[in-house]
């Protein structure tokens, strides 16, 4: 992660270095709003580097998706228990199931047969 921001601060900021910047300021400050009354992920709290880690690591493992309002809060709940590292195969294996990606991608049709497949697996689990 630190390599990539190093290169965008040594780029000549096109488009996509320009609007990577805008992310990790994103990033950045919904990641120091997150949980205030535990005080470990304001700017300077133990955990504030590893949630803005795995939450950026998250942007761009799913560059297709990127950073959406919440990935952080997600990343926050998962890093008060494991590690940075398992933190973002939490994150990652919560996220990519079919339903959530389904909603994440914007694809009605998709979160409609996600739905429908949930739904048949649930009375299948039940019948048994």
């Amino acid at each position: 992660m630190k390599d990539a921001e190093q290169v965008l601060r040594d780029s000549s900021l096109d488009d996509e270095a320009h609007n990577f910047a805008i992310l990790f300021r994103r990033i950045e400050r919904d990641s120091a709003s997150i949980f205030r009354d535990l005080k470990i992920f304001q700017l300077g709290g133990p955990l504030y580097e590893d949630l803005v880690s795995v939450t950026k690591a998250y942007a761009f493992y799913r560059s297709d998706i990127g950073y959406f309002r919440g990935t952080h809060a997600m990343a926050a709940t998962f890093l008060v228990n494991l590690s940075p590292f398992k933190s973002f195969v939490a994150l990652a294996n919560a996220l990519n199931r079919p339903l959530p990606l389904a909603f994440l991608t914007k694809d009605p049709m998709a979160v409609h047969h996600s739905q429908f497949y949930l739904i048949v697996e649930i009375q299948i689990l039940h019948t048994i």
